[in-house]
């Protein structure tokens, strides 16, 4: 009874991660016509440069991971120094790829 309470005035826990993912569905969603756009070719190219862009990102962690193995707030300046580990980050989640969930 307690349970349905709250659940009914703050929301289960799913309904408050979708809720919390929508600003970057949207983020995903905007960029849509874009790639609409893109002829054929540039399509490839531009899927060239996303997976260039994970490459980097996976680098750029691992070296993180050598240099300071305990994620500490040093691991996350490293890692978050390279300009692209963000978008890089945003493009694997897209796709359902992240921390938790690692690329096969």
């Amino acid at each position: 009874m307690l349970n349905t309470v709250l659940a009914k005035v703050f929301g289960t826990s799913n309904e408050r991660a979708v809720k919390r993912l929508l600003p970057t569905v949207a983020q995903i969603n905007a960029l849509e016509p874009d790639i609409h756009a893109l002829s054929d070719e540039q399509l490839r190219a531009k899927t060239a440069e996303f997976r260039q862009r994970v490459l980097d990102s996976v680098l750029v962690h691992e070296v993180a991971h050598l240099t300071y193995p305990d994620h500490s707030r040093a691991f996350h300046r490293l890692a978050g120094a390279y300009p692209r580990h963000d978008d890089a980050g945003l493009f694997l989640a897209g796709y359902g790829l992240g921390l938790s969930n690692p690329v096969p």
